[in-house]
């Protein structure tokens, strides 16, 4: 269906999730801009200079790659809490 709402103009532009557990990633990529240059942009969380793999055909990602400080951020906190009270922070919601 996604190809013949391209192929009719329905859509212009696709996000496509977690394209690395495709079969193929690059050549999905590459059917999805087979004809006519569509707008695509990818889920995949990028972290420590990563890069996209060489030949996807899309204009990025969907910028999910800017939570990974914050991510960072809340491990250091957690791991904090614990060596200060003992506790793990997830436990805390069963109290």
């Amino acid at each position: 269906m996604t190809f013949e709402w391209l192929e009719t103009g329905k859509i212009t532009g696709l996000r496509v999730d977690h394209p690395d557990g495709l079969w193929d990633p690059k050549e999905y990529l590459q059917r999805l801009q087979k004809d006519d240059p569509t707008y695509v942009v990818v889920e995949k969380i990028l972290s420590g200079g990563e890069q996209l793999p060489n030949g996807w055909k899309t204009e990025g990602t969907t910028g999910y790659d800017f939570f990974e400080p914050g991510e960072r951020a809340c491990s250091w906190m957690a791991r904090t809490f614990r060596c200060l009270t003992g506790f793990i922070a997830s436990s805390l919601a069963k109290i």
